[in-house]
């Protein structure tokens, strides 16, 4: 049986997508180390709202950035500190519109339009939720004033687009949010992007696709297995019980099949008098119908012994 995956993994982080506050499965996880990128897909579902999370596995001696880009657009930049430890798990859930307010990530419906002037290639990047960390060697800090991020239109998608989507990413309402000290960071970027891409589509469609396992059957039965099969002396009792009931029912059975067949026999003789009492009645009807012949009476002769009686 294949391993359940819910994580892309890479250079010892693990990435994964929260959808309602539940870890997704990722199906058709592909690596290619070569490029440092990894993916998969997940199942989105609509009105349904989703957070990135990602978590180091190594205490890191150095900060790292983590940028979030949902559809194609930038949705968080942040750069976090030193990790001294393993398993402390960062989360991005929202964009930050100012200090005080945020709105969440969330998996809306597709917009089409049958607007000629919207690029059909404009879905490009619609579908993708792409997570890139770089480690990084902090240099100091600065003042720093905490940013204002404008949410990004939803894109319309001409309805002619080769490629199938039904979701896209949406924000929620504003929500209020309690404001924090930032401060700038100076950094030198170490090594390479590491790039961990999550495509979204709904369930069915990647059950459709042969991406999601199908769902399994409810007309197939479960086998006996060990540890769904009753104990020997369980067995036994029921054994023993259900060929008592049988043998019951069996007897009960030819009671019924003898007495039912008295019952066919007398109605058969029954009714076998009345087809010969029928019978008879028609017959005597015919015998009245029939027309009588006359018979003529012959004179009567004597054969006497000895007399030559002439056949010519």
């Amino acid at each position: 049986m294949e391993r359940k995956h819910d994580h892309l993994n890479f250079s010892e982080f693990d990435v994964w997508i929260d959808v309602d506050g539940v870890k997704t499965p990722t199906y058709g996880v592909e690596s290619k180390g070569e490029e440092g990128q990894t993916s998969c897909w997940i199942a989105s579902a609509a009105d349904k709202e989703f957070s990135i999370s990602f978590c180091p596995q190594r205490s890191e001696e150095n900060a790292y950035i983590a940028r979030v880009l949902l559809d194609g657009h930038e949705a968080a930049h942040n750069i976090y500190p030193p990790i001294p430890n393993t398993g402390l798990t960062k989360t991005i859930s929202a964009r930050k519109t100012s200090a005080t307010e945020q709105r969440n990530f969330v998996f809306g419906k597709l917009e089409l339009t049958d607007d000629d002037s919207v690029p059909l290639d404009q879905s490009q990047h619609i579908g993708e939720i792409k997570v890139m960390i770089r480690r990084a060697k902090v240099l100091g800090f600065r003042p720093h004033a905490p940013p204002t991020h404008a949410v990004p239109d939803a894109e319309r998608v001409h309805e002619r687009s080769k490629k199938a989507l039904s979701h896209q990413v949406k924000y929620g309402p504003e929500q209020k949010i309690v404001p924090k000290a930032q401060v700038g960071v100076t950094y030198v970027p170490l090594g390479d992007w590491m790039t961990f891409l999550f495509k979204y589509r709904p369930i069915e469609m990647l059950r459709a696709n042969g991406i999601a396992p199908p769902l399994p059957s409810t007309s197939a039965k479960r086998p006996n297995t060990p540890e769904s099969m009753p104990p020997p002396s369980e067995v036994k009792k029921r054994n023993s019980s259900t060929i008592k009931r049988e043998l019951n029912d069996d007897s009960e059975d030819d009671e019924l099949e003898d007495s039912d067949g008295k019952d066919m026999l007398s109605k058969e003789r029954e009714l076998l008098v009345e087809l010969e009492r029928v019978r008879k009645k028609q017959r005597a009807k015919m015998e009245r119908a029939r027309p009588k012949k006359k018979i003529k009476n012959e004179p009567t002769t004597h054969f006497t012994p000895g007399e030559v009686i002439d056949l010519t």
